[in-house]
């Protein structure tokens, strides 16, 4: 590191990160009726301790002065810097989560969770991975879990919207990737479900130790993933953030009218909720197909295969479908003119004749902001 890399990154410090102790203070008065040579040797020793904690301190310092500033960088990338976003929480970063990596030749690699937020079905929380050559940040794919919440999930490099697949198995880091801190930023993003004590409920408000597993991904012939050649495997704190969880809600009227192509069955749109994460939830009801819908959830484990890939087919696909073409065609307007869209839809649940699709977005939204929603042609004030 340079030195003017170093006094860049300071003008991100905050004072609290940097302040000098006593209790590192080191005597060296010369001690009564020592031999001169073990003097000269302890006092060697001292001196060497002394230097030694002044490096760790400065080591200490300045990675939490990269940190900081790759905080402030990551509330510029994702659009909130100098707005209200209260659901955003940023965590201390004065200390990072070193990490004993699966092949210990390859050095020790640094974990540090930078923020998080949560909707109200998401957990979501950005963190940071040091140091990586850039190489070696387009070549991993990340994953991050344990067996208390029941797997892994994928990590993404933060504003990723490309294309990885067996042709193209590379990730296009863009500036989630700093080449002075060789740093990577990266999301995450867990399920809550309040049915279980002991994974991610939305009440925990305990830290979760996760495994965070490097690696590059195997591919079999015809293009799908096989496994993984594991690199690093690393382990971190993760803490719930617990906030109050802020919505608008867009009620559509007397809906916009959808069909099931292949039964015919009409059905409506009735509210649009936005929440501070990005992610929208679209609600509609299909009182023609309810039953069927209700069958295909509860009862399609017991089914014969053949019927349960019929109501698949012929009931759960095109509505999916039709979630799918309204979230890409929906647009969040803002009140300064601008606007946000091409949502991808997520999950699709049902649930007391009603329809749920989740559509997501890699960026919170400052709800404040929002003036209207415009889907399916027509353009609906937030209340």
């Amino acid at each position: 590191m340079t030195r003017e890399q170093l006094f860049n990154m300071i003008e991100y410090a905050d004072d609290r990160f940097l302040q000098r102790s006593d209790k590192n203070t080191v005597s060296l008065e010369k001690p009564k009726k020592k031999n001169k040579l073990l003097f000269g040797m302890w006092k060697m020793q001292y001196v060497a301790a002394a230097v030694a904690i002044v490096l760790l301190t400065s080591i200490t310092a300045v990675a939490a002065v990269t940190m900081i500033r790759r905080q402030a960088e990551l509330r510029q990338k994702l659009g909130i810097e100098g707005k209200d976003v209260p659901d955003y929480v940023e965590f201390d970063v004065s200390t990072t989560d070193v990490t004993v990596p699966a092949d210990a030749g390859n050095g020790d690699i640094n974990v540090t969770v930078l923020s998080g937020m949560r909707d109200g079905q998401t957990q979501i929380w950005y963190f940071a991975v040091s140091p990586l050559s850039r190489e070696e940040a387009e070549m991993l794919t990340w994953y991050v879990g344990s067996e208390e919440l029941g797997g892994y999930r994928d990590a993404s490099p933060v504003g990723w919207n490309g294309i990885y697949s067996a042709e193209n198995p590379r990730w296009d880091v863009g500036d989630a990737y700093d080449e002075s801190s060789q740093s990577l930023m990266l999301d995450v993003r867990f399920m809550m479900n309040e049915d279980d004590p002991h994974g991610l409920n939305p009440a925990r408000t305990d830290p979760i130790e996760l495994n965070i597993i490097g690696a590059v991904d195997i591919w079999d012939e015809e293009g799908y993933q096989s496994g993984i050649d594991e690199k690093f495997l690393l382990t971190a704190m993760f803490t719930p953030t617990v906030t109050d969880v802020n919505t608008r809600m867009v009620s559509l009227g007397n809906g916009i009218p959808l069909m099931n192509p292949n039964t015919g069955a009409q059905g409506r749109i009735t509210d649009v909720e936005i929440y501070a994460s990005g992610t929208v939830f679209m609600r509609y009801t299909i009182p023609e197909d309810a039953e069927t819908m209700n069958r295909y959830y509860n009862e399609g484990a017991a089914m014969p295969n053949e019927e349960y890939l019929d109501l698949q087919d012929n009931v759960f696909v095109p509505w999916s479908n039709a979630a799918d073409a309204l979230m890409l065609d929906m647009t969040i307007n803002f009140k300064d003119g601008t606007s946000t869209g091409g949502y991808v839809s997520g999950r699709l649940t049902y649930k007391n004749g009603v329809l749920e699709a989740e559509g997501m977005s890699d960026k919170p939204i400052v709800l404040d902001e929002i003036e209207s929603v415009t889907i399916g042609g027509q353009r609906f004030l937030v209340q």
